[in-house]
Order: C-alpha cells, then structure tokens, then sequence
C-alpha cells in the first residue's frame, strides 16, 4: 500500500492488491495521527478506500461521507460516433471568457465544489496556455463543447474535463468531441486515453462506452468530518 497527501487536499491511497490489505490502513492511519496530519479525506480504489475510511472513523471517532463513487475507463480504439455538424479545434485566449464561464458550471456539476472567477480565470489561462483546451465548434461558428486533457503520463494521458451546458445537451456534442480528442491523441502517440466517470452520471458512462472506453477499476473518494 502507498499514500499520497498534498494539504489541504485527500489523501490518496493505492496498492498493487486490491483485496488483501493486512495492517496497512491502521498502521497509516496512527502515524498520521502522531505527526499532526490533518486527513480532510481519502479517495483511492475503492476497496482500498472503503477499508480506510473504515479504519479512520474506528480509530479516530470521526464520521464518514461518501463523497464519489468514479469509474476509471481506458481507451485504445477510437470507435466513431454517428456523424453530426461541427469539429474539433484548440482554445486560444480569445474563448477565455466562454472557458471561465463553463468551468465554473462544470465545478458546480459534476465536482460539486464551487470557485472564484479568479481561481476560474487563472485555470484557463494556465491550460488554454498549455494546449491543454478543445473546444466543438459548429459550422455557423457557435461553441457547444469543452473538453480538455490532463495528467500526461509516460504512454498514457487522461481526458478532462468534459462539460457541455445543459440546453445543449443530446445532440452528440460530447461524444464526438470526445471521440475526436482521443483519436487526436492516439495519433499524436501517445498509446492510451483514460478518463474518469461519477457513476451516478448514466448519461456519461454510457457514451463514453461507446466511442470506445472500457471500465478499469471504480474508485471511491470519502470526506471525513467530526459531525
């Protein structure tokens, strides 16, 4: 078992066996305990994090909340979503003000956190500046996607965020700007996509399936409070 801790952020906990963890979580769990570590939370497989969300709240008295239940997905075959107007092309600092305004909706959606226009503004500017924002862009001009990479890692790099607003949504916009990211990726070289799903969302898990993503592992994210 290893963990991973940036304050004021969850401790993130992983292992090679994901059914078979000993002492681990109790041993963790007392050194923090001794060295002051304030534990906001933990998120990790989901066995792993059930366990040590388990542990904490024997050990320390403090309450538990399910926070997120995820899907990790992979990809390696792009399979092409049904045609439809539109394509694909990178963010520049002119769409700013439109990526500022989605992220802070996506935030509120899917993490069910909120952030300033500040924060909001300077994460565009950092991943517009990166070549890390795409955007699906109608014939006539009109933006109705966003989609992102993050997470580069060796042979592997993840999709995120996805956020398409709401009134646009069920005309296949994130499918297939989804499907023409990672196909983008794969013809960069890199030789994997991954990307994580909120298992509540049926929506997402299903199109996301079907422009070729195959399920993973599930991970579970806890916060811990004394109330």
């Amino acid at each position: 078992m290893a963990a991973v801790m940036t304050p004021p952020f969850r401790l993130i906990v992983t292992s090679n066996q994901f059914d078979a963890f000993g002492e681990a979580p109790s041993l963790l769990i007392h050194n923090l305990r001794e060295h002051g570590w304030p534990v906001p939370g933990v998120i990790g497989p989901s066995a792993l994090s059930d366990l040590f969300a388990q542990t904490w709240t024997s050990l320390t008295g403090e309450r538990s909340h399910l926070r997120t239940h995820e899907r990790l997905f992979e990809l390696t075959h792009v399979i092409a979503p049904r045609p439809g107007p539109g394509q694909l092309r990178i963010a520049t600092p002119d769409d700013t003000p439109l990526v500022v305004r989605w992220i802070k909706a996506f935030q509120e959606e899917a993490l069910r956190t909120s952030i300033s226009d500040a924060e909001a503004a300077s994460w565009a500017r950092t991943r517009i500046g990166k070549g890390e924002v795409y955007l699906w862009v109608l014939p006539d001009g009109a933006i109705v996607s966003l989609v992102g990479t993050t997470r580069p890692v060796s042979r592997v790099i993840s999709i995120g965020p996805v956020y398409t607003p709401s009134e646009l949504r069920g005309q296949g916009y994130a499918s297939r700007s989804v499907a023409a990211l990672s196909q983008h990726l794969l013809d960069s070289g890199w030789q994997r996509c991954s990307l994580f799903t909120d298992l509540s969302n049926s929506t997402s898990n299903t199109i996301y399936q079907q422009v070729g993503y195959r399920p993973v592992h599930d991970f579970n994210e806890y916060d811990f409070s004394h109330s």
